[in-house]
């Protein structure tokens, strides 16, 4: 069984276009809490070698890639106010639409039969935590940077032809590293010279 590391065993920048919505709660002058959502499009990739092996016992190489198409979280989020600097913490769900493809040339060498390009889509559930730095500039404006650990579970697929006579198991270990830069501005009334 091959292991497919995708869409981040390493470090991965996400600069996809975000949708957010939060519910905020002043808890008091300095501690906050908060719900929030949000979903983005993405593009990230990942790839590893693997092969497929037909009813013949014969090894055919592959090349195992995924695509992470979009990608969400939902979490609760405690912060602690400085001013106008807030300092959070955040954990909860996360969310991953993963698009597999196997691709192969290979030829089986027992039947001759060219081995099947293996596709498939998933959307995956597991967790997230982060940490971030938000900072109000003026009045109902605030700029953000912050970092989140997406974790997936461990799943093992099998994909097989439509003739029943090709399989491919693929091992799947997933995390995404994401770091947002952001913008942000609050709705409604607020006093001028606003504080966390």
């Amino acid at each position: 069984m091959r292991r497919l590391c995708i869409a981040s065993c390493r470090s991965a920048l996400s600069s996809a276009a975000s949708v957010s919505r939060r519910y905020s709660e002043r808890m008091n002058a300095r501690f906050d809490a908060r719900a929030e959502a949000d979903a983005s499009g993405s593009d990230l990739k990942g790839s590893s070698a693997c092969s497929s092996t037909s009813i013949s016992g014969a090894v055919l190489p592959a090349n195992c890639s995924v695509t992470v198409r979009g990608l969400g979280t939902f979490a609760g989020r405690m912060g602690f106010a400085l001013d106008r600097l807030l300092v959070y913490g955040k954990a909860g769900g996360a969310w991953a639409n993963d698009l597999y493809n196997a691709p192969t040339t290979a030829t089986d060498p027992v039947n001759g039969l060219a081995a099947p390009t293996f596709a498939g889509n998933e959307t995956r559930w597991g967790w997230m935590a982060g940490a971030g730095v938000e900072y109000a500039f003026y009045d109902n404006w605030s700029a953000k940077i912050e970092y989140n650990y997406l974790g997936f579970r461990h799943t093992s697929l099998q994909f097989t032809d439509a003739t029943g006579l090709v399989f491919q198991n693929i091992d799947i270990q997933q995390q995404i590293h994401i770091v947002k830069a952001g913008i942000n501005y609050r709705w409604g009334w607020a006093p001028v010279g606003i504080r966390y």
